[in-house]
Parts: structure tokens; C-alpha cells; sequence
């Protein structure tokens, strides 16, 4: 066998372990609504989401007008995003 050597494994997944995907805009904004009582926007998950490297497909879904500042997200809407992240295993 050239010194090669093979291990067979019979593995069968457990059903109760789902496999990963990363949370929609919906379901991120619903958990921070469910824990913390918090309504926040898509575009404050964007931004940071954004802040965190994580790489969000395609833009915003209003662009704003030329000269405007997109909103800055309120430091306890931020905490609460984040959180969702980590609990979704996004962080």
C-alpha cells in the first residue's frame, strides 16, 4: 500500500444540527426587536455590518439625494445589531 494507510468513517449527521447561513436583513431585525424592543432599519444593519467587514450584497435600497449624509446609527441600535450578529454567528 506504499505506506498509505485509509480510515473509513461512517458518519451520519445529527438532525437537530442545521447547517449555517447567515441571516437575512428580516431575521436580524426581527431578533433585535424580539431583545431588545428595538425597531431598526435595513440600512443601520448595512452600516454596521459595513463597520464590520462583512460584505453586504449589492447597495441601499434608497440611494440618498446628492449632498446627503446617510443617518449615523444610535450607539444602542449599534450594540443591539452587533449582538444579533454574534448570536447568528456573523461575528
Amino acid at each position: 500500500m506504499n505506506g498509505r494507510k485509509h480510515v473509513f468513517l461512517d458518519y451520519e449527521p445529527s438532525p437537530d444540527v442545521t447547517p449555517y447561513h447567515p441571516a437575512t436583513y428580516r431575521e436580524i431585525r426581527v431578533w433585535v426587536l424580539q431583545e431588545y424592543g428595538l425597531k431598526v432599519s435595513s440600512r443601520y444593519v448595512t452600516q454596521v455590518k459595513r463597520k464590520h467587514g462583512i460584505i453586504t450584497q449589492g447597495g441601499q435600497s434608497r440611494p440618498l439625494p446628492e449632498g446627503v449624509e446617510p443617518p449615523q446609527v444610535p450607539p444602542e441600535m449599534e450594540t443591539a445589531i452587533e449582538a444579533a450578529l454574534r448570536h447568528f454567528r456573523m461575528l
